[in-house]
This record gives C-alpha cells, structure tokens and sequence, in this order.
C-alpha cells in the first residue's frame, strides 16, 4: 500500500511539473538541452530501484480485467492489491483514442503490462514492436 501512494505522489509530482512547463510554454522560448548519459552511480541507482520495484511487485497481488469502451472497443484495468493501479482504454503506444479490436488482443497486452510490473518496470511501458509481436497493427 504504501508503495502505491509513492507513485501517486510521483504521479502528482510528474503532472504539476508538465501543467507549470505547459503553463511557461507560451511566454518563453524552451530550449532543448542535449542528451548527456547516465552516470555509473546514476545507472546503479536506477537498477537497485528496478530490484526494489521488482521485489514489491512480486509480493503483491496482480490482476487485470478486459473492459469494453467505447465503439464496441476493449481495453482494460489493472489492479495492485485489490487498488486500481492502470485504466487504459485505448491502444498504448499508438496515436488517438482507439480501444483493442477484440478481447484477446486487450487481454494479451494487459498480461505484458502485468509481467512488465512482475519485473520491476514502472511504469510498464509498451512498444509498437510489442504491439506488432502480439499480432496488433
């Protein structure tokens, strides 16, 4: 339990930072900084925070449901100990507000995101190549 409320408070922290950065964006002119990588220390901290994801979300209880949307669409819900944790109605990964044509195809990336979860990624992030290997275009 209390590591969903750190995500929702890193989920609240994320969302008041993008709405001030939208708010800034029309008065000034955002300049784009280049890519610099990871430390050591920095990749270090990043993996024993994974191992830490990992090992919570191995002791909770993960579950999901497919849900149907709109259009004769599905898409689904995925619970952390009983807590709606992931509503997503549409296709991940892909532009508009399209749901999955049918129940397996919700029901197969709902079980990727469940097993991305198991494995510590937070948050489960899904991939066109995802979609394309599990038959979704």
């Amino acid at each position: 339990m209390k590591f969903f409320h750190l995500i929702m408070c890193c989920m609240t922290v994320f969302i008041s930072n993008a709405c001030a950065q939208q708010s800034d964006a029309g008065r000034e002119e955002h300049i784009a900084k280049p890519y610099t990588p990871l430390s050591e220390t920095e990749l270090q901290q990043l993996n024993e925070q994974q191992l830490l994801n990992a090992k919570q979300m191995s002791a909770s209880a993960l579950t999901y449901f497919v849900t149907k949307v709109a259009n004769n669409k599905y898409g689904y819900t995925v619970f952390v100990d009983g807590q709606l944790y992931i509503e997503q109605n549409t296709i991940p990964a892909k532009d508009g507000t399209v749901g999955f044509n049918t129940i397996e195809d919700a029901e197969g990336i709902a079980r990727l995101v469940i097993k991305k979860l198991g494995d510590g990624e937070i948050p489960p992030t899904i991939t066109l190549q995802e979609l394309k290997e599990h038959g979704i275009e």
